[in-house]
């Protein structure tokens, strides 16, 4: 049996290392696929739709009464708003694609981590289970791609795997 601070140190250890690991191989994310963070802004300022036109590679705005709205889903959309408040303010120039998807990384491992507590584990086993839901899937690419689309998708599996652990843990 482990001791509890061995535990804790792995799972800080493998959080980090998720984190480092995509922070290091995202070097070009397609952050310019920014529609959450577009619409995120315009919900900033009040509005549930941008004004202006998006550029012509946002193909995904709906025009509908003078304003363009997105088709993603709107836990999406509320998801990064606190990144387009940042944005609006002026204390980010762009989607923190390559931030957002190591943050997603680290939040799955040390969530799949703590779920892996409730068998009875040695310590190398849960540290494979911790990281094989983001690194051995193709939600690593996926995420990594740095998309608005890819971005909801580590979204959804990072609240799944929160979701289990309020259930489970």
């Amino acid at each position: 049996m482990t001791s509890p601070q061995r535990t804790i140190a792995a799972g800080f250890l493998l959080c980090t290392a998720a984190f480092a690991a995509v922070y290091l191989t995202t070097t070009h994310p397609a952050n310019y696929f920014d529609y959450s963070i577009r619409i995120g802004e315009a919900m900033c300022g009040g509005h549930l739709g941008m004004k202006e036109e998006p550029p012509s590679w946002l193909n995904e705005m709906v025009p509908c009464g003078g304003a363009y709205y997105s088709v993603l889903p709107l836990g999406n959309i509320l998801s990064v708003l606190p990144f387009a408040a940042m944005k609006k303010a002026g204390w980010l120039d762009g989607m923190p694609s390559r931030f957002m998807a190591s943050a997603l990384a680290a939040a799955i491992t040390i969530l799949a981590f703590l779920l892996s507590g409730q068998y009875k584990l040695p310590l190398r086993r849960r540290a494979l289970l911790a990281v094989a839901p983001f690194f051995g899937t193709c939600l690593w690419a996926n995420v990594s791609y740095g998309g608005s689309w890819q971005i909801a998708i580590g979204i959804a599996v990072a609240a799944q795997f929160a979701s289990l652990c309020f259930l489970l843990v």
